[in-house]
């Protein structure tokens, strides 16, 4: 069930994937992101995660599941190696075949903005399947008109993988610009897998045990320096080090990596969202050379 960019699924992944089909229920994937968000919002979120009455807020129809923020759970490591989260705190919203329909970047632990984010994903699973339903009843021309409808409104890293079929129907339909717009699509998807392998041999590596915070930098420099890569998929690569940086709570090589981050290509989608984790990670910063000035010895008074 859990196929798709994984072949050694846990029991685990298995079971949550199968509850999925046989419940017929959506679900929101939620990694948190140390560093980019406060100790209490994410402990906030894990709380509300298993609240019921948000559950029955939601219809009853979708759970949510945080990942393990220790990166150690079973089945954290088959969601990570199956999607793709990139550095971000962020909500995936699938449906019961485990296909993305949405995602949010979550910064709050209030019940009400969570709430309001997981309706407007529900919402967009509502379009697409109206969509596809709609294409599949069509002539050619309308129907892959309402298959770019139903695409429009989902994760476009993530099509190729799992909306592999619609997107052939497309490409098969003969419309120059809705081809040219899918042909687009599936380079920028190239470019996303690039960092996910490099992810993914990463973690292989932690699955081993006894690898340190410098050996994962190190890995991901290694990564970061290969021929080839655009200053883009760089920039996703250094990304990931300020994620292993924060979580370490050694914020000063946290901002640094931030820094080169944003130098590697500041009119990316990405770079525009830096200046939001810049002023998180100094406020954490603040906090921890705040407790440390109070941890310490006070000068003997004469």
């Amino acid at each position: 069930l859990l196929g798709i960019g994984n072949s050694a699924a846990s029991v685990e992944g298995e079971e949550f994937f199968r509850m999925l089909k046989t419940s017929g229920k959506n679900a929101v994937l939620i990694r948190l992101t140390e560093g980019a968000l406060s100790e209490d919002i994410c402990k906030g979120i894990e709380s509300l995660s298993k609240e019921e009455q948000l559950l029955k807020d939601l219809g009853g129809t979708t759970t949510i599941y945080v990942l393990d923020r220790t990166g150690m759970d079973p089945l954290t490591r088959d969601l990570e190696a199956k999607y793709f989260f990139d550095n971000l705190p962020l909500g995936i919203f699938i449906d019961d075949d485990g296909r993305p329909v949405g995602k949010t970047i979550v910064t709050s632990d209030k019940k009400d903005n969570l709430i309001r984010e997981i309706k407007r994903l529900q919402t967009l699973k509502e379009t697409r399947d109206k969509a596809f339903t709609e294409s599949a009843k069509s002539e050619l021309g309308l129907s892959v008109q309402l298959l770019d409808q139903g695409l429009s409104v989902l994760p476009k890293n993530e099509l190729d993988r799992y909306y592999h079929k619609e997107i052939q129907q497309i490409l098969q339909g003969g419309d120059p610009e809705m081809v040219k717009k899918y042909q687009t699509i599936l380079s920028t998807e190239r470019d996303r897998s690039v960092v996910e392998a490099a992810l993914e041999r990463l973690r292989q590596k932690l699955s081993g045990g006894n690898i340190d915070l410098a050996a994962i930098i190190a890995h991901l420099d290694e990564e970061k320096s290969k021929d080839g890569l655009n200053n883009e998929i760089k920039q996703k690569l250094e990304m990931h080090k300020f994620r292993y940086f924060a979580g370490a709570k050694d914020y000063d090589k946290a901002l640094a990596s931030l820094d080169e981050a944003f130098a590697l290509a500041p009119k990316s989608e990405l770079a525009g969202k830096i200046e939001g984790f810049r002023t998180r990670t100094q406020k954490s910063k603040a906090q921890q050379d705040k407790k440390t000035e109070e941890s310490a010895p006070k000068p003997a008074s004469n």
